[in-house]
């Protein structure tokens, strides 16, 4: 993986599942801040003793109604797809390797509703932050605030 420690928190999803699991302890491991996402509360004790800073309840990771949201995460491992990987996608730090996506799984949501829109949204927020040239900041889509 292409990520810092230290620049932030990586998400892992499915965190008590077999893959899930496997990559908190792992990334922790590394010296990575992990934020453990289950829909299992009893399961806290067993992430944090893999090594996870932070336990995320699954539900919250379901907001898909804006495709750019505040950044959240530097990272994320997703072994559960659909509408939380769409909520990741657009929670997302600038500069996660390109805006490449990578998914094992689908643990819990076999449809596939995200897109790389946020990504390149973000990416481009993140090129032009220090645009001083007057023109209009530019915007990501119908909708959508500027950039």
């Amino acid at each position: 993986m292409a990520w810092s420690r230290g620049a932030g928190t990586v998400l892992v999803t499915g965190a008590t599942g077999g893959v899930g699991s496997m990559a908190v302890a792992m990334l922790a491991r590394l010296g990575f801040t992990v934020a453990a996402s289950t829909g299992k509360a009893e399961a806290a004790p067993f992430l944090r003793g893999l090594g996870a800073t932070e336990i995320v309840d699954r539900d919250e990771l379901t907001d898909t109604s804006k495709p750019l949201q505040s950044v959240r995460w530097a990272g994320a491992v997703d072994a559960v797809g659909g509408t939380t990987l769409a909520h990741i996608l657009a929670t997302l730090a600038p500069g996660w390797r390109g805006g490449r996506e990578r998914q094992r799984g689908r643990g819990r949501a076999p449809d596939h509703r995200a897109s790389v829109h946020p990504a390149r949204c973000r990416a481009l927020r993140h090129r032009l932050r220090g645009h001083a040239d007057g023109a209009a900041a530019p915007t990501c889509g119908v909708g959508s605030p500027p950039i």
